[in-house]
């Protein structure tokens, strides 16, 4: 089985992270979206760090 490329380089620099797909199929469409925002704006690729709280507006949110 060959993987995509961009699919590789996500698993290798660790951006991919497992979730229970039980979790995920009980959020719609628009609930999942904004998990996947919201745990991206927690890490900082430049230093590898996350973040414990964020602060935006929802109108960002929305924009993202």
């Amino acid at each position: 089985m060959t993987l995509p490329a961009e699919l590789t380089h996500n698993v290798r620099n660790g951006y991919l992270k497992p979730v229970k797909p039980i979790s995920m199929r009980r959020l719609g469409q628009a609930a999942r979206a904004t998990y996947r925002v919201l745990d991206s704006l927690r890490h900082d690729c430049n230093n590898r760090s996350k973040t414990g709280t964020l602060q935006l507006s929802p109108m960002d949110l929305a924009q993202r």
